[in-house]
């Protein structure tokens, strides 16, 4: 299980850094598309699956919150912080 903190902590930050700013493009399905092809190839390697694994049963199998979750969490702290307008909200933001 040491390749999913790979994910988690290197691979997951990675996608979603910058989020403040692209996070309008998030209503795209493209956009979500591309985020979920990218967590679902890591997900086969991770859990030496096959191609054809489902990814509700990938997510499943390594206690991984769907990206699309995670994504939408983020716009909500996004737009939270940006009704708030406080720095200390950036500053303490924590990502799954």
């Amino acid at each position: 299980m040491g390749n999913v903190w790979l994910y988690t902590a290197i691979v997951r930050p990675i996608l979603l850094y910058g989020i403040f700013v692209w996070w309008p493009a998030l209503s795209k399905a493209s956009t979500l598309k591309q985020l979920n092809k990218v967590q679902r190839m890591a997900e086969v390697c991770i859990a030496c699956a096959m191609n054809t694994t489902s990814s509700e049963a990938l997510d499943a199998i390594l206690n991984l919150p769907p990206i699309t979750f995670l994504v939408i969490i983020s716009k909500i702290y996004v737009s939270e912080a940006d009704s708030r307008q406080g720095k200390d909200f950036y500053a303490n933001l924590i990502l799954c």
